[in-house]
């Protein structure tokens, strides 16, 4: 990330996220209601919907299976299309943020922002609220213990944070 930053005597904060379980929180009517507004028409849209609904599923250790159920979320681990999937169900990530960059792949998310004074904390903290929350508004909930801060700098510089998601600081 930093190849394409010209550091010189700034700083640059990337906050790296994960969320719990991001692929099973996919909400099914949201991500069929995304799909549909950014032009996905039939058929495709009800296969689609085939795909990730109504999907029988069960748990099984040693040769104990559990009783069949069928989630109401999620869309399926492993699959070619599940990571398009969950990319387009958060598609709406950069119209939350109003002073930091984004980089997106499916559930891996980094928000940065040049820090050039104690203002472009703020705004950074900010902007990393409103993910924390815009995240909880579709079901997703910070891996706390997982995100992580990076600082990029040239120098040695003073530490400007500590940063905080939600109700926990880093």
């Amino acid at each position: 990330m930093a190849s394409g930053i010209s550091l010189h005597s700034y700083i640059f904060d990337s906050f790296h996220t994960d969320f719990s379980k991001a692929f099973d929180h996919v909400d099914h009517n949201h991500l069929m209601s995304t799909l549909d507004s950014i032009g996905i028409g039939e058929p495709l849209l009800s296969w689609l919907c085939s795909y990730i609904t109504n999907r029988i599923q069960w748990v099984t250790v040693d040769s104990t299976s559990s009783e069949h159920f069928m989630p109401s979320s999620g869309v399926p681990q492993g699959a070619v299309l599940s990571p398009l999937l969950f990319t387009l169900f958060v598609n709406s990530t950069p119209s939350v943020l109003q002073h930091t960059k984004l980089l997106i792949f499916a559930d891996d998310m980094k928000i940065f922002l040049r820090i050039k004074s104690i203002s472009d904390c703020h705004l950074l903290q900010n902007d990393l609220q409103r993910l924390v929350s815009w995240g909880e508004s579709l079901g997703l909930d910070l891996n706390i213990p997982k995100c992580s801060v990076i600082t990029f700098c040239r120098t040695n510089v003073a530490f400007l944070g500590p940063w905080s998601y939600g109700d926990l600081r880093k």
